[in-house]
């Protein structure tokens, strides 16, 4: 997400500097003739002379207050000079080799906020040419921050995507950007329940069951359907398949992958391959007379599945509740935890945290908590008094975000302990009845959509 910022156009540097650091420049004595003078320097035309560094697009002072991609640009004649170097206090960025000559410098944690001086120098031969400088203010708001709400819309998840938020309803999705404006809106191409945006294709994958059937699909810019998938005659247990069909699902998309939680006891794990479909394993959980419902799974970099699956049966005094937390390879458990009785956490969504633990989130008649196993299924560490119930969780590089219910209203933070700080925020004054969906895009910025009495709401909360 890029926000366009306003920056501080300076006065042209007449002494001259080596790019970021202060280490004298050495040549090589048969690169110079005996004639030349090797404290003399290149010629520089008048328009060079008037290199101007710009931030944003713009070279006026500026406040940056709010989490952004920060560019870095200068408009030069590449045959004039043989490369320039863009700074941050003193510190050197990856700029691109040729016209546009540009960096990228990232702005969202608010530990970073005060003066910054960004740096452009134009070199040729080993000398410098021209510079330019300007200073930045960093202010960003406290972590969790709400800094828009979107009210209205029969929305039913959510995705973070590179310039936004996606939203999805019953018959057609939208992007809105981290302003709130509508980028685009478009009619699903199938009755689509699910929704997940992939990075590396730069696209939202979607799926849905449609007359019995399991469709998936891709879309593109601007909603456009990329490709789509009907699945049948797939490699699936017969059992399975045909509860697919007769007794609807529960899906979830993670990644490539998609997982359906079948009622009665069965979940299945499908992968995409290209634009095709390939069964990777079904699995039965719970027993027939009960309810199962499968949480939000998480997947890591092996292919493991962490799967929370919670079995309601009713018993002839009171319900009895089996709740079932593992690692999953190819279907088979790598390693357990379960949870028996009648008053037994129901388990709702894993996470994986940055560190590689794994983190499960659960509520019972105490509220909602969060324990951390490690990949081995060891427990290490575990949070309560989350509010009534936590109902998403979102790892980041920051740490782990997560999102449920409390008092009546929906609640979001980051988790105690992970190294960025701790942060919740709740109470936003709009009825809410709880969240239903997270997401966090790239920059950080977290995404909390939660039921309101007559509407879906979504909030954006700053990094």
């Amino acid at each position: 997400m890029q926000t366009s910022i306003t920056a501080v156009s300076l006065a042209l540097l007449l002494t001259p500097i080596f790019a970021c650091v202060d280490e004298p420049l050495t040549f090589a004595d048969e690169e110079l003739g005996e004639a030349d003078d090797p404290t003399e320097q290149p010629a520089v035309n008048d328009e060079l002379r008037g290199i101007s560094l710009t931030v944003n697009g713009a070279t006026k002072p500026a406040v940056i207050e709010r989490a952004s991609v920060v560019v870095l640009a200068v408009d030069l004649d590449p045959a004039q000079i043989d490369r320039v170097e863009f700074c941050v206090d003193g510190e050197p960025l990856v700029a691109s080799p040729g016209q546009p000559f540009e960096a990228r410098w990232i702005a969202s944690d608010d530990s970073l906020n005060g003066p910054h001086e960004f740096t452009v120098t134009a070199l040729r031969d080993g000398h410098e040419l021209a510079a330019d400088s300007m200073i930045v203010e960093l202010d960003l708001p406290r972590p969790g921050t709400r800094m828009l709400t979107i009210v209205g819309g029969e929305w039913s998840q959510i995705a973070a995507t590179a310039t936004g938020v996606a939203m999805l309803s019953e018959d057609h999705v939208a992007q809105r950007d981290e302003r709130g404006l509508e980028r685009w809106r478009s009619p699903l191409p199938f009755a689509a329940t699910v929704m997940r945006y992939e990075p590396g294709r730069d696209e939202l994958l979607i799926a849905g069951v449609v007359d019995g059937v399991l469709t998936l699909g891709g879309l593109r810019a601007e909603g456009e359907l990329g490709w789509e998938t009907i699945v049948e005659g797939l490699a699936l247990d017969g059992v399975v398949l045909e509860r697919l069909r007769s007794e609807g699902s529960q899906l979830v998309l993670t990644g490539r992958r998609l997982h359906a939680g079948v009622v009665r006891g069965w979940a299945a794990q499908l992968e995409l391959d290209g634009d095709e479909v390939r069964s990777i394993w079904a699995r039965e959980f719970g027993e027939d007379q009960g309810s199962t419902v499968m949480g939000v799974p998480a997947i890591d970099g092996l292919g493991h599945v962490y799967l929370p699956v919670t079995t309601l049966s009713v018993g002839p005094d009171q319900p009895w509740i089996r709740a079932t937390f593992g690692a999953y390879a190819s279907g088979e458990p790598v390693w357990t935890v379960v949870e028996e009785g009648a008053h037994s956490p129901v388990f709702t969504a894993a996470g994986l945290g940055p560190a590689g633990a794994v983190h499960l989130a659960a509520y019972d008649d105490g509220g909602g908590q969060v324990a951390v196993f490690d990949g081995a299924g060891h427990w290490l560490d575990a949070h309560a008094d989350l509010g009534e119930a936590v109902t998403v969780l979102e790892g980041t590089a920051r740490g782990m975000v997560w999102a449920g219910t409390g008092d009546g209203d929906a609640l979001a933070g980051r988790m105690p302990g992970e190294a960025s700080g701790e942060w919740q925020s709740s109470v936003w004054g709009y009825g809410e009845q709880g969240s239903r969906d997270l997401a966090v895009g790239a920059l950080g910025y977290v995404y909390v959509l939660s039921d309101a009495p007559n509407n879906a709401v979504i909030h954006m909360l700053h990094p």
